[in-house]
């Protein structure tokens, strides 16, 4: 399965990574490119999506991370629907909603 990031100008998807777990879930990484500049403006949360921007799984950052422009965070034991090739990375921060 592949994995496709969705940016916009406030925040990035460097990189996202998806490794098969033996039970048939999947754990799924991303790496977010955000200036944090407090908690009236962060990366709160990153969304895994699939076909027509159903939501399988969301990650809460529940602090800023200030002193990190470059952060890793994953979600394990995705339950990922039969047949799909591909899903989503989507970022949110505080201040701009979704990229």
């Amino acid at each position: 399965m592949s994995v496709n990031a969705s940016w916009a100008c406030q925040e990035s998807v460097m990189d996202a990574r998806v490794q098969a777990n033996s039970n048939g879930t999947y754990a799924i990484s991303a790496t977010t490119l955000h200036r944090d500049e407090g908690y009236k403006y962060y990366v709160n949360k990153f969304e895994v999506l699939y076909i027509h921007e159903k939501v399988l799984a969301t990650h809460v950052l529940f602090h800023p991370l200030v002193d990190e422009l470059r952060f890793s965070h994953s979600i394990g034991n995705v339950t990922v629907p039969v047949g799909t090739t591909s899903v989503i990375i989507r970022p949110h921060d505080s201040n701009h909603g979704n990229a």
